[in-house]
């Protein structure tokens, strides 16, 4: 089975998961919105200096100044939110108990996606499935064959997929793609069961967003 990827995701540089960096950035310009600057600069500023020590460039004049910072140094990130919800924790924020909820459910659903390729790179790894995953990706142009001489294994070729943005939480097409090819229905199955319960959450999500529109609910509350 031959599906149509653009064949410019063959060339396209690596970069972060899509949708998932989106989200995240969104995430931090909530931290920005509800953390005070100016009553809780002092200790944030501990924290930058306990996570980067001797870093020679401070000139921060705002939350969101200095998590991009973290971020781009890599203390924080999509899967490594330890020290964000430390720091959403110890806020005066009266919203911080809503921003940890959304951290929680970014955690969850990331960690989800984590699990499923887990179980899907085990299960074809353990068919030795690996140079017909390949072999399928390359005749659905993308990744180009030379460059599937150089993958190793499943973890190397998902992330490959991911830094061209053909593979995500949003877009699980490739997986299925594979599993079809390589006669494993019931990984197909297991994705499709992700796929029903993401989907579930975005109904929820929708419903949460015209509830706050008619003014049902506040700016980051959840249903339960």
């Amino acid at each position: 089975m031959i599906i149509n990827f653009r064949q410019d995701n063959l060339i396209s540089p690596p970069q972060p998961t899509a949708m998932s960096n989106v989200e995240f950035l969104r995430i931090l310009h909530l931290c920005d919105k509800e953390i005070d600057w100016q009553t809780e600069s002092g200790w944030l500023l501990d924290i930058y200096e306990d996570c980067i020590p001797n870093d020679s460039e401070k000139a921060f004049t705002s939350v969101i100044t200095l998590l991009r910072k973290l971020k781009d140094k890599e203390v924080i990130g999509i899967d490594h939110l330890v020290v964000l919800i430390d720091i959403v924790k110890r806020t005066k924020s009266s919203s911080k108990w809503n921003l940890l909820r959304i951290l929680r459910e970014f955690e969850n659903k990331r960690k989800d996606y984590k699990e499923l390729l887990k179980q899907i790179s085990r299960a074809l790894q353990e068919s030795n499935e690996l140079q017909r995953s390949i072999s399928t990706c390359v005749e659905n142009n993308v990744i180009l064959r030379k460059t599937g001489k150089q993958i190793k294994d499943f973890d190397a070729l998902f992330k490959m997929l991911e830094d061209r943005h053909i593979l995500g939480i949003e877009d699980l097409t490739i997986l299925k793609t594979i599993a079809t090819e390589v006669e494993k229905p019931d990984l197909c199955r297991l994705v499709e069961e992700f796929e029903k319960k993401r989907k579930q959450e975005e109904d929820s999500e929708r419903r949460n967003d015209n509830l706050r529109r008619v003014g049902g609910l506040g700016p980051f509350n959840r249903l339960s």
